[in-house]
C-alpha cells in the first residue's frame, strides 16, 4: 500500500491539475467581477449583509436598496439588493470600482429613478488625512458601466477636509442628482442632470457672521439648513436667504444636551426628524415645534445615534450606526432581515476562495512530490531554500519592524508631547474659561479656536502634521470631557457624546508638573475612545494639555492623538522597506546557490553517468576528478571501487568459466539457476534427450604402451575434437570416462548428426591418427532417446553434475555392442522414432536385443552414414535382404532366415553382422526359444 501511494504522489499531474483548476477558477471569478470576502454567515463567504453591516443607504420607491456596506474588516462594498425579498440583486465588483475609487474611501450611496447607483467617494492626499477631492460616480443600471460624472477639487484650497467630506446631502429626484457642499463659512448646492451629466451650480447660502452652518439636510424641493444657533432653514435648490421652520432653544451654543436638528425626511406630507444628543426619539417638525412621533430603540446598539432618514414607498427608513430600522407610522422596528445573494452568485463570490484553497492544495501535493520524487539536487535545494528564506526574512522582518517602530514611537511621544504643548500656547485659557463659564459664546470664537487648531498642524496637508488629531473638550457635569472644537470633526460642537473621553480618565494621566501635561501610550475603553494594541506595539499615541482659566483651574483639555492607522502604515511601509532591502540580497544568495548546485549537480552527474557505466558493466569507466572536497573523495573512491570491482569481476568470470568446464552450463539452465553459484545439492529436474555415448576402441591395449602423460595427451586429443562437434550441434558434454565420452541432446536429430561428424572427424580423417601418431583409430558410437534426470548429485564438500536413469545405461549399452557388431554407430528405434527426418539417414535395421541389466527388448539400427565409402555401399546393397532375414528370425523361422542369410554370404557382400546371426542360429537348440540376441554381460 506505501509503494502503491508513493507511486501516486509520484504523479506531477495532481499539482499541476490543482493548480490549472485554482488558476481557471480565479479567471472566471475576476471576469465575474466578483471578489473575496470574509465570512459573515449567510449561505456562503461573504453572502449575506446585514443588519451590522451596513455604512450607507438609499431606498428606491420600487423598494430597491443601494447599500454601501461592511464585509469583515473591509468598508465600502457596494450593493443593489431588494428589501421585500431579503434578495441581493448584485454585489459590484472590486473590478468596476477599483480603478476610480479604493473600498475604504467610498461613502453615500444613492439609488436613481432608473436603477442607477450614484456613489459618492473622496481622494486622500496623505494617511486618509487631508481630503484632495471629492468625486461622484454614476453606476448603470447593468451594475458594470461607471461613468464619472462630477464633484470637487480641493488641491488649490488653502483649509482642505480634514478627515470628514464636505459633500453631503445627496438626493435624486426629477431625473437629477441633488447635493450640497457644506462648510461654516457657506452652503453651495449643486444639480447633475441623468440625460447630460453636466454638474451646475444651482444657488447657495451663506450666513451672516453671527452664525455658520453646521448641517445641511436634503428634503423635497430642497434642502434644510442647520445653523450654529440651531436654526433651521428650508429653501429651495437656488438657495438664498430661505425659511425658518425650527428655532432651537439651546443649539450648539450650549455645554449641554442640546435640540438642535440632525436628520430630516418627509413621508406623507410631514417632517421627520431626530434632534439632540442622545438622538432617540424620532420628532414631527411641525409648526416650529418637535412632536415626538416614536422611539428610536438605541439601547442594543450602543448609543449609536441616528445618521440618515430616508422615505421611500410609505415608509421611513432610519440609518442607526450599521444597521437600518424602519418607521411605519407608529413605531420604529430595527430591520432584522438579512440581504443574501442568490446561491449562484454566493457561489460565484466563493470562486476566489475556492481558487486559494485549490492552489493551496495544488502547492501542497507539489511539496509533497517534491520529496517524494526523483528531482534533482538543484530543484530540491530551491524547494527547501526559498521557503527558509522567506521565513527567515518574515522573522527578521516582524523583529526588525518592532525595533524601528519602537524607536518611531519613542520619536512620536517626544513630538506629540511638543506639538501638545505648542498648541496650548497658542491658545487663551482666559477667554475660553470666561466663554465656558458663560456658557454661550459666538460662531466668531467658534471659528477663531478651530482656525487655531487646524492652523497648528496645517490642516493635516504637512510631511510631519499629516498625522496629528486635535481636540479641546470642555467638561461636563456629567463628569464627561465633550468635544467642543476637533481637527477631524469640526461641524458639530457638543454633538457626538460617543467619543467624548471620562474626566476621570483623562485626569488620572495629567502629572503635577511646571507645564502639566501627559504623555500616555495606553488607555482604558472609555466610550469608544480606545487604545488598540498588537502584539506589544502600541498603536495610538496621546498627550493631554489642561487649559487653565483665570483662576488657575481647568476649564478644558487640550487633547493631541495619532490615530492607530498611521502606526498601522509605519509597519507595512518598514516591513516593505526592509523587503524591498532584502529580496535584492535575496536573490543574489538564491543565485549564488543555485550556481554553487549546478557546479555541484554537473559533477554528481558525471561521477553518476560512470558509476551507471560501471553498473551497466564497463568497469573501465573512471571519473576525473581532481578536485581536493568531499565530493572529490567520493570520486576517488568510485574509481577506486570500479578498480577493485574490475579485478573481482575478471577474478569471478575466470572462475564462472572455469566452472563451467567442469559442471557444463546447460547444467544450470536445464535446472533452472540463474547463476551456477545457484546449484545446490538435490537440484533435479527430469527432460528427454537424447544420450550419445562414445567409446575408444583397443584404448587398453594402446595405453600399455604408452606413458601416463601420452596417455592423458591421447584421450584429450579425441576429447579435442569431440567436444567441439558436440557444441557444435546443440548438445554438452555431461562427462568424460576414462577412454569414453557421454553427451546429452534436447534434439535425436542433432545427437545423430553430431555422431556422424565425431566418427567422420575422428576414424575416416586421416589427419586425426596423425595426430595421435597411430596408424589407425576406431571408436564407437550408441545413442538411445527417453526420460532421464538431471541434477546435482554428491554430498556438501563435493558436488558434481549428473544424469541418472535406464535411458543413460542403454545408451552405454548400445555404444558396447558397437564393439560386438563391428559397427561404427548403433542407434535405438526409440530416437529413430523421436526424428523430424529420419528417411534421410543410411541406416540398417539390425534387430532386437536384450542387453545386459535391461529387462526390454530393443529394436536397433546401425548408421551407415558413418562408413567408409566402400563399405557403406557394401552394407547398403544387402540391408534390404537382410531385414528381412532378421524379421524371419524373429518370427521363429529360423530355418529360412538362415537361407537368407547365407544367400547373402554367397554374394560376398556379407559383413560381421551377417556372420554373426548366422552363427548364432546354427547354436540354437531345439529347446530354445528365444527369437532375439540377448547378451548376459556388459
Amino acid at each position: 500500500m506505501g509503494k502503491k501511494i508513493l507511486t501516486f504522489l509520484r504523479k506531477p499531474y495532481l499539482f499541476i491539475g490543482f493548480l490549472a483548476l485554482s488558476i481557471i477558477l480565479a479567471a472566471v471569478s475576476a471576469a465575474s467581477g466578483t471578489c473575496i470576502y470574509k465570512p459573515s454567515g449567510g449561505i456562503a463567504t461573504g453572502s449575506r449583509i446585514g443588519p451590522g453591516n451596513i455604512n450607507y443607504f438609499d431606498v428606491s420607491s420600487d423598494g430597491h436598496i443601494a447599500l454601501n456596506v461592511k464585509i469583515g474588516d473591509m468598508d465600502g462594498f457596494i450593493c443593489d439588493a431588494d428589501i421585500a425579498s431579503g434578495r441581493i440583486a448584485d454585489m459590484i465588483g472590486e473590478d468596476v470600482l477599483s480603478g476610480y475609487c479604493h473600498a475604504s474611501s467610498r461613502y453615500n450611496v444613492v439609488m436613481g429613478e432608473n436603477g442607477d447607483i450614484w456613489l459618492h467617494y473622496v481622494s486622500w492626499i496623505n494617511n486618509d488625512a487631508a481630503i484632495n477631492s471629492e468625486g461622484i460616480l454614476k453606476i448603470g443600471a447593468d451594475n458594470r458601466t461607471v461613468t464619472m460624472v462630477g464633484g470637487i477639487s480641493y488641491s488649490d484650497a488653502y483649509d482642505p477636509p480634514t478627515r470628514e467630506p464636505r459633500l453631503t446631502a445627496f438626493s435624486h429626484a426629477g431625473g437629477a442628482l441633488t447635493f450640497a457642499y457644506s462648510d461654516l463659512e457657506k452652503a453651495s448646492f449643486y444639480r447633475i442632470e441623468d440625460e447630460t451629466g453636466a454638474q451646475v451650480i444651482t444657488g447657495e447660502y451663506i450666513p451672516d457672521e453671527d452664525h455658520f452652518v453646521v448641517n445641511v439636510i436634503p428634503v423635497s424641493g430642497g434642502f434644510l439648513v442647520v445653523l450654529s444657533d440651531g436654526t433651521v432653514l428650508r429653501m429651495g435648490y437656488e438657495g438664498g436667504e430661505g425659511e425658518v421652520i425650527y428655532s432651537s432653544e439651546n443649539g450648539y451654543a450650549a455645554i449641554s444636551d442640546t435640540d438642535t436638528v440632525c436628520c430630516a425626511a418627509e413621508l406623507d406630507g410631514k417632517l421627520y426628524v431626530t434632534a439632540g444628543c442622545e438622538n432617540d426619539t424620532l420628532y414631527i417638525l411641525e409648526n416650529g415645534e418637535l412632536k415626538p412621533a416614536a422611539d428610536i430603540p438605541l439601547d442594543d446598539y450602543d448609543a449609536v445615534k441616528v445618521k440618515r432618514l430616508v422615505s421611500a414607498g410609505g415608509k421611513l427608513y432610519l440609518g442607526l450606526g450599521n444597521r437600518i430600522a424602519v418607521y411605519d407610522g407608529s413605531s420604529v422596528t430595527p430591520l432584522d432581515t438579512a440581504f443574501e445573494m442568490p446561491f449562484f452568485n454566493a457561489l460565484m463570490s466563493l470562486l476566489p476562495l475556492i481558487s486559494l484553497i485549490l492552489a493551496g492544495i495544488g502547492i501542497v501535493f507539489f511539496v509533497v512530490f517534491a520529496i517524494v520524487s526523483k528531482h534533482g539536487l538543484l530543484f530540491k535545494q530551491l524547494l527547501f531554500m526559498v521557503p527558509a528564506m522567506i521565513v527567515i526574512c518574515v522573522l527578521i522582518c516582524r523583529q526588525e519592524g518592532t525595533e524601528i517602530l519602537e524607536t518611531y514611537l519613542d520619536q512620536q511621544i517626544s513630538s506629540i508631547s511638543a506639538v501638545c504643548d505648542l498648541c496650548a500656547g497658542h491658545l487663551d485659557g482666559e477667554s475660553i474659561g470666561e466663554m465656558l463659564e458663560s456658557g454661550k459664546w459666538s460662531a466668531e470664537q467658534y471659528v477663531e479656536i478651530r482656525d487655531a487648531l487646524l492652523d497648528e498642524i496645517g490642516y493635516n496637508r504637512g510631511f510631519w502634521s499629516d498625522i496629528y488629531d486635535i481636540r479641546l473638550c470642555v467638561p461636563d457635569e456629567s463628569d464627561m470631557a465633550l468635544i467642543f472644537a476637533d481637527t477631524k470633526k469640526i461641524s458639530k460642537p457638543f454633538t457626538e457624546p460617543d467619543v467624548s473621553i471620562d474626566i476621570a480618565t483623562l485626569d488620572e494621566y495629567i502629572v503635577d508638573d511646571v507645564s502639566g501635561m501627559s504623555v500616555f501610550e495606553s488607555l482604558e475603553e472609555s466610550g469608544t475612545f480606545d487604545m488598540l494594541f498588537f502584539g506589544n506595539t502600541v498603536d495610538t499615541v496621546v498627550a493631554v494639555e489642561p487649559i487653565y482659566d483665570a483662576n488657575d483651574e481647568i476649564c478644558a483639555y487640550l487633547v493631541v492623538s495619532i490615530d492607530d492607522f498611521v502606526f498601522r502604515a509605519i509597519q507595512l511601509d518598514t516591513i516593505s522597506i526592509i523587503l524591498m532591502a532584502m529580496v535584492p540580497y535575496m536573490i543574489v544568495l538564491v543565485l549564488i546557490i543555485s550556481l554553487i548546485c549546478v557546479a555541484i549537480s554537473i559533477r554528481i552527474r558525471k561521477a553518476t553517468r560512470t558509476v551507471i557505466k560501471i553498473a551497466d558493466g564497463d568497469l573501465t569507466a573512471r571519473i576525473k576528478n581532481s578536485s581536493g572536497d568531499e565530493l572529490g573523495e567520493i570520486c576517488r573512491q568510485v574509481n577506486t571501487m570500479a578498480s577493485n570491482l574490475e579485478v573481482i569481476f575478471d577474478e569471478k568470470d575466470k572462475n564462472e568459466q572455469f566452472y563451467y568446464k567442469f559442471v557444463p552450463e546447460k547444467f544450470r539452465e536445464l535446472l533452472g539457476k540463474d547463476k551456477i553459484t545457484d546449484l545446490a545439492l538435490g537440484d533435479a529436474e527430469s527432460h528427454e534427450f537424447s544420450v550419445l555415448f562414445c567409446d575408444i576402441r583397443s584404448f587398453s591395449i594402446n595405453s600399455e604402451m604408452l606413458t601416463a602423460k601420452e596417455n592423458f595427451e591421447f584421450v584429450n586429443v579425441i576429447y579435442g575434437i569431440a567436444g567441439p562437434i558436440i557444441r557444435e550441434y546443440g548438445g554438452f558434454v555431461d562427462k568424460y570416462i576414462g577412454d569414453a565420452v557421454m553427451a546429452l541432446f534436447e534434439s535425436p536429430d542433432a545427437a545423430v548428426e553430431a555422431g556422424i561428424k565425431i566418427y567422420h572427424s575422428i576414424v575416416l580423417d586421416p589427419f586425426a591418427a596423425q595426430r595421435l601418431n597411430v596408424r589407425d583409430i576406431n571408436i564407437g558410437v550408441g545413442i538411445h532417446t527417453g526420460i532421464a534426470r538431471i541434477g546435482i548429485v554428491g554430498e556438501e564438500e563435493r558436488l558434481s553434475g549428473t544424469v541418472i536413469s535406464d535411458t543413460v545405461n542403454l545408451s552405454s549399452r548400445l555404444e558396447s555392442l558397437t564393439k560386438i557388431y563391428h559397427t561404427a554407430m548403433i542407434v535405438s528405434k526409440d530416437t529413430i522414432d523421436r526424428m523430424k527426418d529420419p528417411d534421410s539417414l543410411n541406416k540398417r535395421y539390425i534387430g532386437m536385443v536384450q542387453v545386459a541389466g535391461v529387462n526390454d527388448v530393443t529394436p536397433l539400427y546401425e548408421i551407415l552414414d558413418c562408413l567408409g565409402d566402400e563399405e557403406r555401399e557394401k552394407r547398403t546393397a544387402t540391408k534390404d535382404d537382410f531385414k528381412e532375414a532378421v524379421r524371419l528370425f524373429h518370427l521363429g523361422r529360423r530355418a529360412e532366415a538362415a537361407e537368407q542369410l547365407r544367400k547373402i554370404q554367397s554374394t560376398g557382400k556379407a559383413d560381421h553382422v551377417v556372420d554373426m546371426y548366422c552363427e548364432y542360429i546354427e547354436h540354437l537348440s531345439e529347446e530354445d526359444k528365444g527369437n532375439v540376441f540377448r547378451f548376459v554381460r556388459k
